[in-house]
């Protein structure tokens, strides 16, 4: 991981973050230029610089590695002159017990099974094996439902949940001091004549 971002700014986006020893870090910038941050670190010492207005209107050509890269920059050199030199560990050694000799790797005995038809199958180990995604040969394939997912993963099954009871609604009074509404779908009763 270091050696990715000392790259970015030795050859990257963060080229203007250079002070001079080893640095490693990374440039950020949002898709609309409201926010450009360098982040890095050298010789013990991290910082990070964010550049941007709060009230998130774009800065123009606000880019990580412009502007903060160079604060960055500015910082760094006065902040590790009195420090010590660090160079980075970049190399990652294999562990002993990892290392086999050629004999071991390449050894003279033949082993049959180290080979595999043009499926991946190993030649010589058996039937080949049974793909379960496949449906049986003689039977339908099977359903790929809720239960078959809870079986394959060993799930409980939940108990079904009870069905919602119906609420009832509390039945209002008209107020007799209003009109009293008509539904425009039920029938008008007939005038009654006086």
């Amino acid at each position: 991981m270091t050696d990715l971002l000392q790259s970015a700014v030795l050859s990257g986006t963060g080229r203007a973050a250079q002070i001079g020893r080893p640095v490693a870090g990374k440039t950020g910038t949002t898709s609309s230029n409201k926010d450009g941050w360098f982040i890095g670190f050298s010789s013990g010492l991290t910082t990070g610089v964010w550049m941007g207005r709060d009230d998130a209107r774009p800065v123009g050509g606000l880019q990580g590695g412009t502007a903060p890269a160079r604060a960055f920059r500015d910082f760094m050199r006065v902040a590790v002159a009195r420090r010590p030199v660090e160079q980075f560990q970049t190399d990652v050694p294999m562990p002993d017990w990892q290392l086999e000799p050629d004999e071991e790797v390449w050894g003279n005995e033949i082993d049959e099974t180290m080979f595999v038809d043009e499926n991946g199958n190993p030649i010589g180990a058996g039937p080949p094996p049974v793909d379960p995604y496949q449906p049986a040969p003689n039977g339908p394939p099977p359903s790929r439902d809720q239960q078959w997912v809870d079986d394959v993963l060993n799930r409980p099954v939940p108990a079904p949940a009870p069905p919602p009871q119906p609420q009832q609604q509390p039945q209002q009074q008209p107020d007799p001091r209003l009109p009293r509404q008509v539904d425009p779908l039920q029938p008008r009763p007939e005038p009654t004549e006086r």
